[in-house]
């Protein structure tokens, strides 16, 4: 099968950031999914910023946004009616000039497996390291999908499902059906990588850049990074629009009030979308059935993938059910226990399309603004936020800093100059802190992110979504660590293991790894309210700490963006001491009765294996085997064709047999993973 997911080499996140990035989720695996930032990005401005439509960038762009870390991709799609057609492209190409090659799809087949599939980590090479700094500064296979949901007419009537509404500013006065006649225009054509390209007044099109497109670059994706090192919740909003016609492709589309014009029910956005994604979904039909029974949905699992419950509003009916009207699952939940990790909802929805059915949609698409809020924010020119910052010192009330699916697309990016890159990181950097997930919706210096010298300025924007790490950590060695960087002694490399909060980092607040044996105060949380921190009386070791902590309190780690800055409000409104400048040459205060300079402890260290990060003093890495335990194998993640063929030189019948018995045999001694994640291990 051909591969549509085709990253650059570059796009793809190395250590730190890669390390970052898995920690950082891992962290918040049990906090709902609405709670959690993540970096989205228009796809129209970033991939078509130069209204070019073609195949070949298309695949290029989204498979380097989908492995930088782009969680959420903006989609326009359009409805070609000429072609009854969902289309990437802005204006409808005449039937008679498309290519008469459908769109590649991922079929969806009726049998699956639920599997999760764990691999171990691997130390990076110091070439690595050195390659990720300077990227820094010069700022498919076919799968088993399962059986395809249906949009049922009684799961749209309970959801309430509205036809679809305008929220569209341009004018919609003109009426399809009665105004739009065959036209005799015609476009040139130029060839390029993906087949004849026809020009279309500013913008140029491939007959098949179309929806199906999309779905199996995404599709790919998904498949490809099926394993508990590279699994991540993903996000497709869709804003809805009609194609402008030939005669007039700058002009305002035509309203479409015709049944015969509108999508019918074999053309619904979620019967297409279904065909490569419906076993990688989580739908509005899955969030309401296990909003209304807790105690087998959400609470019916292993403890490790329960979402905190002080983030949403459950109650108990009088059969001793509990239910809950406005909450959501963690990561953790949806990924190991429903085996998904895609969430699609409907953004805008213009005029022109006002009376496309929703309903048919219900069960599958989330309705507008239901997994997006939009806050008023403005930034300063250097990318200060303004306003809207949703964390407020005073306010520890979830329900006053409800930042629930809070989105901006304040984004400020300079249109050239030296420091463009630098102020649009810290505007992303500074939304994410406030708890808002950015949006990035230009083209960064007129390039799209397609072009190859384009990628490390577009990752860098990714990574500025990171709230938790300083930049560059957590470094796996104190030579490559700025902190440690002009003490004479560094630690061992077995004790450089340990996190530590560090309020005078740039940015503020950020992680760094530190000497494990070091003496530093605890980051104490309250278990009733994940904002509200105090800091320990008495300093310690890490291994120390965890028993610092007064009553009500336990020795934590902020697992999201708005937990980190609360935690920083209080240490700078509680601890002035701590944040005094010290003179001592060693950053852990060893020689000194100095507090060690913003330093404290969270609970967050990798000392029972380098590189992996986990919550817990003495807990131990999901991903990583006793040595010598030989017998494990890679599990599969999400569904996939059951089964696994292992080559080996001998007799066919004495194969089976053996590989029987092995596969047997790891069923019985499949281990849960501490932090929540199902693994089997890779031969160490």
């Amino acid at each position: 099968m051909s591969s549509y997911f085709t990253p650059n080499i570059d796009a793809q996140p190395v250590a730190p950031w890669s390390t970052a990035l898995l920690a950082q989720r891992d962290v918040a695996q049990q906090i709902p999914i609405n709670f959690v930032t993540t970096p989205a990005v228009a796809l129209t401005a970033v991939c078509f910023g130069h209204g070019r439509y073609e195949d070949d960038i298309a695949e290029r762009c989204v498979s380097d946004l989908l492995a930088m870390g782009f969680r959420r991709l903006l989609v326009d799609l359009y409805w070609d009616v000429s072609r009854n057609t969902w289309s990437l492209c802005p204006v409808e190409v005449p039937a008679s000039m498309s290519d008469s090659t459908p769109s590649p799809t991922l079929r969806a087949h009726s049998t699956s497996s639920a599997r999760i599939s764990s691999v171990q980590l691997t130390t990076p090479t110091r070439a690595a390291r050195a390659k990720t700094s300077t990227l820094a500064l010069s700022t498919a296979t076919e799968r088993s999908p399962r059986q395809i949901l249906s949009a049922s007419s009684s799961i749209a009537a309970s959801t309430g499902a509205p036809r679809a509404s305008s929220s569209s500013n341009s004018p919609s006065s003109l009426n399809w059906s009665t105004l739009h006649t065959p036209t005799s225009s015609t476009a040139s054509i130029i060839s390029s990588p993906s087949g004849p390209l026809y020009e279309l007044g500013p913008y140029s099109c491939t007959s098949t850049m179309q929806l199906s497109l999309l779905a199996t670059i995404v599709a790919q994706y998904l498949d490809g990074s099926e394993t508990t090192l590279s699994a991540f919740m993903q996000y497709l909003q869709i804003n809805v629009h009609v194609a402008a016609s030939l005669d007039n492709p700058a002009g305002t589309a035509q309203t479409v009030n015709d049944t015969d014009m509108l999508p019918g029910l074999e053309n619904a956005l979620s019967v297409v979308l279904a065909d490569s994604l419906s076993s990688y979904l989580y739908t509005p039909s899955m969030l309401f059935s296990d909003r209304n029974n807790l105690n087998t949905s959400w609470y019916g699992v292993s403890e490790a993938h329960y979402p905190d419950s002080n983030y949403f509003i459950s109650e108990e009916g009088p059969d001793g059910i509990y239910a809950s009207s406005d909450g959501w699952p963690c990561e953790a939940y949806i990924e190991l226990e429903k085996f998904r990790r895609l969430l699609i909802s409907f953004g805008s929805i213009d005029s022109q399309m006002s009376d496309y059915r929703l309903d048919a949609d219900a069960a599958t698409i989330f309705a507008p603004g239901y997994i997006q809020q939009t806050p008023l924010t403005s930034l300063s020119a250097t990318g200060q936020i303004m306003s809207g910052c949703f964390f407020d010192t005073n306010i520890k009330a979830l329900a006053r800093a409800n930042n629930s699916w809070a989105f901006s697309s304040d984004v400020i990016v300079p249109n050239e100059g030296a420091s463009a890159i630098l102020i649009a990181n810290t505007s992303i950097s500074n939304l994410t802190s406030c708890g808002i997930s950015p949006i990035l919706n230009q083209t960064i210096l007129n390039s799209t992110a397609d072009n190859s010298t384009s990628i490390p300025s577009y990752a860098s924007l990714a990574n500025a979504a990171i709230w938790s790490w300083a930049p560059n950590e957590p470094a796996n060695d104190s030579a490559f660590s700025s902190y440690y960087a002009s003490v004479p002694s560094p630690p061992a490399a077995t004790q450089f293991r340990c996190a530590a909060f560090n309020a005078l980092s740039t940015p503020s607040g950020r992680w760094h790894v530190a000497d494990c044996t070091g003496q530093h105060y605890a980051a104490c949380r309250s278990t009733t309210n994940p904002y509200t921190w105090t800091i320990s009386t008495y300093r310690g070791t890490y291994t120390d700490v965890d028993n610092n902590c007064p009553s009500g309190f336990t020795f934590a780690v902020p697992r999201t963006a708005l937990e980190n800055a609360h935690l920083l409000g209080t240490l700078r409104a509680s601890r002035p001491d701590i944040l005094s400048s010290s003179k001592s040459t060693d950053p852990d205060g060893d020689s000194s009765s100095d507090p060690s300079d913003g330093i404290i402890w969270i609970n967050f260290n990798s000392l029972s294996a380098a590189g992996c990060w986990v919550a817990g003093v003495n807990e131990s890495c999901p991903y990583a085997l006793p040595s010598g335990d030989a017998d494990r194998r890679r599990q599969v993640i999400v569904p996939t064709v059951a089964g696994v063929i292992v080559l080996f030189l001998g007799l066919l019948t004495m194969f089976v047999k053996c590989a029987a018995n092995r596969q047997s045999s790891r069923r019985r001694r499949r281990r849960k993973g501490e932090g929540g994640w199902d693994y089997e291990g890779v031969p160490s």
